[in-house]
């Protein structure tokens, strides 16, 4: 998972022209793009994440009322989105910008951040003072989940010394993850241009694949040996179940 360095807003368009990721016209074939939507665990699914598509996200836009749509239209102009004018109609501008800034969820979420679309906008209208303008640089830590902690240092170990990691090893190690993340939060500075959001870049984070080398460091104390096995390994997981959350 990118972490450092890793350019994700990009300039959003000039007002009456399609996106990237929008289709167009209403009226034209709109491409089946899938955004993740949320990662907020909640308390029956820790390890929740929440999906759409472009498809389903413009027949939510078009069925909104009038009165929805201005009441978006105002949160996404404070997080710094170009909407044009708010009449309540579903013009391309808007939608555009309701597009775009599912698409920068997207972005978001997969560097590590824990996110839907509301603590988005939220956050981003925070980082601007609601005014849309220039924005200061925002920083946010993050957390390994149980779960995933246990599937890495279980696979890790499990790769060197052909066990399961004890509860004692998985507790030790989560901590030291943990402590790593908190040291290295992720830091989100923007772009502006006549005062106005054009872009944005992060950098920093301990992500998947600083907590895996971190880990693999710690538990072959430089025998490389016994790293390289244990990095096949949780490869090999990684493959089927993917990464970590």
């Amino acid at each position: 998972m990118p972490v450092g360095g890793t350019p994700k807003r990009k300039q959003q368009p000039a007002a009456g022209t399609a996106d990237a990721t929008s289709s167009g016209g209403f009226r034209d074939i709109i491409s089946d793009v899938t955004y993740i939507t949320s990662t907020i665990p909640t308390a029956s699914n820790p390890n929740n994440v929440q999906k759409t598509t472009q498809k389903e996200l413009i027949r939510k836009f078009l069925e909104m009322s009038p009165q929805e749509r201005i009441g978006i239209g105002n949160r996404l102009k404070a997080a710094g989105y170009q909407v044009g004018g708010l009449t309540g109609q579903a013009t391309k501008d808007l939608r555009n910008a309701y597009i775009k800034a599912y698409d920068d969820l997207n972005q978001e979420i997969l560097i590590g951040q824990q996110l839907d679309f509301d603590t988005f906008l939220t956050r981003e209208a925070g980082a601007t003072g609601g005014t849309g303008g220039p924005r200061e640089p925002y920083t946010q830590s993050q957390e390994i989940n149980d779960m995933a902690a246990k599937t890495l240092i279980n696979t890790i170990i499990r790769g060197q010394n052909s066990r399961d990691a004890t509860d004692e090893e998985i507790e030790k190690y989560t901590a030291m993850i943990r402590a790593q993340q908190k040291k290295n939060p992720l830091v989100t500075a923007y772009q502006t241009k006549g005062g106005k959001t054009v872009g944005s870049m992060t950098t920093g984070g301990f992500g998947q694949q600083e907590a895996e080398q971190f880990l693999l460091d710690k538990v072959s104390q430089g025998d490389e040996a016994k790293a390289n096995r244990a990095l096949d390994a949780y490869s090999a997981v990684v493959k089927l179940f993917g990464g970590l959350n």
